[in-house]
């Protein structure tokens, strides 16, 4: 996934997540070193910076991060 971006800004055959876990394929929302705070599905005013974010088909989001 190109950094600094997200799934609303690039193609979907832009990243090969889904070597990591097939699942990332399949995605409502994906971004990647973006703040909490300018991704629209967050509600956030956070302005920490996760790695990955995605949301799955089914609405729950997963977050995976260090510590």
């Amino acid at each position: 996934m190109p950094m600094c971006t997200d799934s609303n800004e690039i193609g979907t055959d832009a990243s090969n997540l889904w070597t990591i876990d097939e699942r990332l394929a399949f995605h409502d929302y994906l971004a990647s070193d973006k703040t909490l705070k300018s991704m629209p599905i967050t509600g956030s005013d956070s302005t920490r910076v996760p790695d990955l974010l995605a949301t799955r088909l089914v609405g729950s989001p997963v977050l995976a991060a260090e510590g």
